[in-house]
Parts: structure tokens; sequence; C-alpha cells
């Protein structure tokens, strides 16, 4: 394996992983809300990626559709999807930040729902305690990963093998396409037997010699033979040979 392909199939890899822990992070649970007695029905929330910011599951959807296009993409278009990358993982990375940042305002709608507040009262007076998971840290590192592997395909992928190569056009000079295009034309074959011709003739009868015909000595300088002339009958009637 050459540098260049062990570096794409690396590249792409690590798309894929960070680009696939984006999106699993955002299923997962973020946070667990402990709620004040007599709050609402049930006595924690549980607060996903998901439902704390639904944008970082679109950049996780988005970055896994760049790498599969990557497979294929050319020189040109692998510097825009690496740079792409880089501005996904920067949203996957920014996104997450948020979120931890302030777990209580990103939980607004989840507590509302639950205990029929909003605003500020539904976070500050009805939570008690706040309980954190790894999947916040987990998404935002994915997020570097990728925003660090598009920009090493952006700097790198002019280096990668060409993809997609059983639909280049050099395919057209391979061995089994030229011997196809050297099988027999049957409509040209029965085009060239009705005006004449001998479709199984090849071009080597016409390195040879013509058959002498009148038209061919009369070009060469030679006379032509004199076919010989009829008897003229005599006064429109004949005589029967003498009998014994």
């Amino acid at each position: 394996m050459t540098g260049a392909k062990r570096l794409k199939r690396v590249s792409l890899l690590l798309l894929l992983v960070s680009a696939g822990a984006a999106l699993f992070g955002t299923t997962q649970t973020w946070y667990t809300l402990e709620l004040a007695e007599g709050a609402a029905s049930v006595d924690e929330a549980v607060l996903t990626g998901q439902q704390a910011s639904a944008g970082l599951s679109s950049f996780g959807l988005a970055a896994l559709a760049l790498t599969v296009a990557l497979t294929i993409a050319g020189p040109v278009f692998r510097v825009i999807l690496g740079l792409l990358a880089v501005g996904f993982g920067a949203g996957v990375l920014s996104l997450s930040l948020g979120v931890m940042s302030s777990p209580r305002t990103a939980a607004l709608d989840v507590l509302a729902e639950l205990t029929g507040l909003a605003g500020e009262e539904a976070s500050y007076g009805t939570v008690t305690s706040i309980a954190v998971t790894p999947w916040p840290a987990v998404t935002a590192t994915a997020g570097v990963v990728l925003g660090l592997i598009g920009l090493l395909v952006v700097v790198t992928g002019h280096r990668w093998p060409r993809g997609g190569r059983k639909y280049d056009t050099s395919a057209a000079n391979s061995p089994a396409v030229a011997g196809a295009a050297q099988e027999p034309d049957r409509i040209s074959d029965w085009d060239q037997l009705s005006g004449g011709g001998d479709p199984s003739a090849d071009g080597s009868a016409e390195d040879e010699p013509a058959e002498a015909g009148p038209g061919r000595l009369a070009d060469e300088g030679a006379e032509a033979p004199v076919a010989p002339e009829a008897p003229e009958a005599s006064g429109g009637s004949h005589e029967d040979p003498p009998t014994r």
C-alpha cells in the first residue's frame, strides 16, 4: 500500500469515527437535573444532546455524508469538502461548549414541559442539582477531531489516489473494449453485401493484382482481343449442303 493510499484511508476512517461519535453523542443523556419536591410529577429531568441543541445532529449527519462524498471526489472537491469538514467540526464544538457552559439554559424547554413554568423561574426555581455525563465532552472532542481531519484533507487531499476509476474515460482503451471494437459490424456487412461487395474479404485483397480485362489492357497500352465476326447472310437465303 502506497503512502498516499494509506493517508486517504486513515483520513476517511478518522472522519467516519468522529462524525459517527458526534452524531451518536447527541442521542445520549448529557445531564440529569434533580427537581424540587412537588415541582413536577417526576423527581428528575433527563436532557439529551439533541434536546440541549438541535443543531448537533444536523452537523453529525452532514459530516457522515461528506465522508462518503470524499471517497469519490477529485482533487478540487477534496479541498472544498475538507473546508466543510472544518466548519462542521467547529459547529459541533461550538454548540457543545455552549451547552456545557449553561446546562440550565439548555434545559429550559424540557423543564417548561415538565413543570409548566417558563423562563428562569423554571430553571432556577425547580432544579436543585445537576449531574453531568461524559457525553458532552465526548461530542466536543469529536468536533475537534472532525475539524482537524478536515484541515488535513485540505492540505494533503491532492496526493490521494483518484477514486471511481471504473467510470474513468481511460477505460475505453482497455483490452476488453478494444477487442469489442474489432468485432464485425453486422449492419455494415449487410450494406456491403447489398452493394455487391464481399464482406468476408479482408483488406489484403486490395493489394492483389486485378484480373486482366479489356479496360485494364487499354489502360496499359495493349490491344484487347478482337471477337470473331459472324458470317454475313447472302441474299437473305442459304443453300442446303449437298446430299450424297
